[in-house]
């Protein structure tokens, strides 16, 4: 059941999060998460073959957008575990700026 609609799910998952600091760049969680896939490479691979694998990037900015770029080793890591890329990025905009108090 979910907690919060109390329906009955009709999926499973697992989930696997970066152990860095929230204020990391995006890069870095990446290579976190990759990493820690490794630790069970074969294991990992199948499952995400079989079940379909997704890497789930979620950000939340409040001034700007620091932009994300792939690296040819983590093309190819997402690529060796079969992953699906999935980006949720939230601007939470506001009149009143961070930056200057104003």
């Amino acid at each position: 059941m979910h907690p919060l609609n109390h329906m009955e799910r009709k999926f499973s998952r697992w989930s696997l999060y970066s152990r860095l600091e929230r204020v990391r760049a995006f890069e870095d969680h990446i290579l976190d998460v990759l990493e820690q896939l490794r630790a069970n490479a074969d294991g990992f691979r199948s499952v995400s073959q079989e079940f379909g694998g997704r890497l789930e990037l979620v950000g939340y900015f409040y001034s700007e957008y620091p932009g994300l770029v792939f690296g040819r080793a983590q093309v190819a890591a997402m690529a060796d575990f079969g992953l699906e890329v999935d980006f949720d990025f939230y601007f939470n905009y506001s009149d009143r700026r961070e930056d200057t108090g104003c």
